[in-house]
């Protein structure tokens, strides 16, 4: 708890109270059975934490809707939900891993990018076997489900697969990974950006493969404060999430479902970037409106091991199909992904590199 609190007092923005003594969790009552006081503190951590990044949140809201920022955390509190009574190991690593974020969101200097040189332009090459290939993990599983013994997995899919693709061969000892959404000088120096900030939507009905090209509401017209239908007749809002982890998995994600995030990418001036993208199971990014990637119906290296497993991949924000070069103008660029999730584990990758 005291490792804890050291970070959250690092990494609090200035004037941000980092008297944990009088903090309580949000909208919550006091508990009958108190728990023992590691269990307390960590509580009171959590709830820091919360607040702290809760903020946060909101600034980067108000500048992707052009609202004011009261009425951002008014909208970042409405969305969020009561989550179950967590042990004090889980809020440990809750705790750790948003600190993490945190500490990483302060280095890029109110989250600009800077795109480097180096290690971009290798991303356009790629392999069979990528790093390891898909026999980085020994215990594969089922074709399409990926192995992982802590997953269970309600729908199977039987599809004709294409051949087997590999990801983009990059030099790991090139990689400066970096997250944002803002490119340009101002920010910390990186060669590979992951777009973790997101309005999201879903789980829309999946109608399996052919979910990918069938058309639904933020396909045709993007309103933010937009209610659809969703899946057993669920209504359906955008919800504005910061992903701490890589890749970007849907919260809540669920099978045979589909899914849709917006984002508005800032850049200092016109350029070229690549854009690495891969997806499990199918997805489509449009940039600009423009239609640059629909994901092919091949073997993937995650189809015979789950994600989690290829940490070389994560490490290096790798967990990718292909690489498109697309121009972004200076300013504000529009994208707008949709993945579909057939059986198991989902996730989509979308990193930025200099072209």
């Amino acid at each position: 708890m005291e490792r804890i609190q050291r970070m959250l007092n690092e990494t609090n923005a200035p004037g941000t109270s980092t008297d944990t003594g009088a903090a309580k969790p949000p909208e919550t009552r006091p508990r009958q059975e108190t728990g023992t006081r590691p269990e307390q503190k960590a509580r009171q951590l959590a709830a820091e934490i919360e607040r702290t990044l809760e903020q946060d949140k909101a600034r980067k809201l108000a500048k992707l809707l052009h609202i004011p920022e009261k009425a951002a955390l008014e909208r970042v509190k409405a969305e969020r939900t009561t989550s179950k009574q967590l042990s004090i190991d889980e809020l440990t690593q809750r705790a750790n891993e948003a600190l993490d974020f945190r500490r990483r969101e302060l280095s890029q200097q109110r989250d600009g990018v800077r795109l480097g040189v180096n290690g971009g332009a290798q991303a356009a090459r790629s392999g069979p076997d990528g790093q390891g290939g898909a026999g980085e993990n020994a215990a594969g599983g089922p074709l399409g489900l990926g192995y992982d013994p802590d997953s269970t997995h309600t729908v199977v899919e039987h599809r004709n697969y294409g051949a087997e693709v590999g990801t983009p061969i990059i030099d790991p000892s090139q990689v400066r990974p970096g997250s944002g959404r803002i490119f340009g000088a101002g920010g910390s120096f990186a060669n590979r950006v992951y777009l973790n900030t997101w309005y999201i939507i879903g789980p829309f009905a999946g109608a399996g493969q052919e979910s990918i090209d069938n058309s639904y509401p933020p396909e045709r017209m993007i309103d933010l404060d937009a209610v659809y239908a969703g899946m057993d007749g669920s209504a359906l809002h955008w919800h504005y999430e910061q992903f701490s982890q890589y890749p970007l998995v849907p919260i809540g994600h669920t099978e045979s479902a589909v899914y849709y995030g917006y984002t508005e990418v800032d850049m200092d001036r016109d350029r070229d970037v690549v854009i690495s993208m891969g997806a499990d199971d199918d997805a489509k990014l449009w940039v600009n409106d423009k239609l640059v990637w629909r994901s092919g119906n091949n073997v993937k290296p995650w189809y015979r091991v789950h994600f989690k497993y290829l940490k070389k991949r994560i490490d290096t924000l790798n967990l990718n199909e292909v690489t498109r070069v697309v121009r972004l103008n200076k300013g504000k660029n529009r994208l707008l992904f949709k993945l579909y999730n057939g059986s198991g584990a989902t996730f989509i990758s979308i990193v930025l590199s200099p072209s």
